[in-house]
């Protein structure tokens, strides 16, 4: 339809950023810091109004409110899908939008509400985040996590073939194996996105387990609507 080709061209018109003359995080987040950040999707409804916090390595913080009141928005920025104009993000010191993205997206790990995988072996989708790792270092995460019982129970163990919406497993058993492909990538700072909202509670539990695994010696912020 014309909607949708006014939609490709606008896209495809957006200007390409210089990455190369950006600065690249080659050490890990020591400090993160909302000032007075201001971001609106649109002029008729603003979502974050005059934000301010600040953590440090190693904290963990929760952020919490009900539906629409900009939780997913705080991603968005922190991972530079959208740039702030007004206010300061502050990355170890430097403004978020002057940070190359690849850097600053290897820098954080996100655990949805809901995983998304490709059409794969669970070999492969643990790889996603670091294409160099070894089958070892997958299973090891997989052991710290609690999702190698459940994998070594399938018919080609980690070569087993998952579809995109991971129908052949649970829901638990997909954000078993999101939260190892997190640890697999092995990021500095953590995003927790309601990561146990849609489970049953035999699988809640477990998921907590590898939640408390993989939030070890990490900065974490937690998102969710309930305490």
């Amino acid at each position: 339809t014309d909607v949708s080709i006014k939609r490709i061209l606008d896209v495809l018109d957006i200007p390409q950023e210089n990455e190369n003359d950006l600065v690249t995080l080659n050490v890990p987040i020591k400090s993160l810091e909302f000032k007075n950040v201001f971001f609106n999707y649109n002029e008729s409804t603003p979502i974050l109004q005059n934000m301010n916090w600040h953590v440090t390595q190693g904290q963990k913080i929760a952020i919490m409110g009900n539906t629409g009141v900009g939780k997913t928005t705080i991603i968005n920025l922190l991972l530079r899908f959208y740039d702030i104009k007004i206010g300061e993000i502050l990355i170890n010191g430097y403004h978020i939008n002057l940070i190359n993205r690849k850097s600053l997206r290897q820098n954080f790990g996100v655990v949805f509400q809901k995983p998304v995988f490709f059409e794969g072996t669970i070999m492969d989708n643990l790889r996603y985040g670091h294409s160099d790792a070894t089958k070892e270092e997958c299973i090891i995460a997989a052991k710290e996590i609690g999702a190698d019982h459940f994998i070594s129970m399938l018919p080609k163990n980690y070569q087993t073939v998952i579809s995109e919406d991971g129908n052949t497993l649970s829901q638990g058993e997909l954000q078993l194996l999101s939260l190892t492909r997190t640890m697999v990538a092995n990021p500095s700072f953590l995003i927790l996105d309601e990561p146990t909202s849609t489970l049953d509670y035999l699988y809640e539990d477990k998921v907590k387990v590898g939640i408390n695994k993989l939030m070890e010696g990490r900065t974490t912020i937690i998102i969710s609507h309930r305490l």
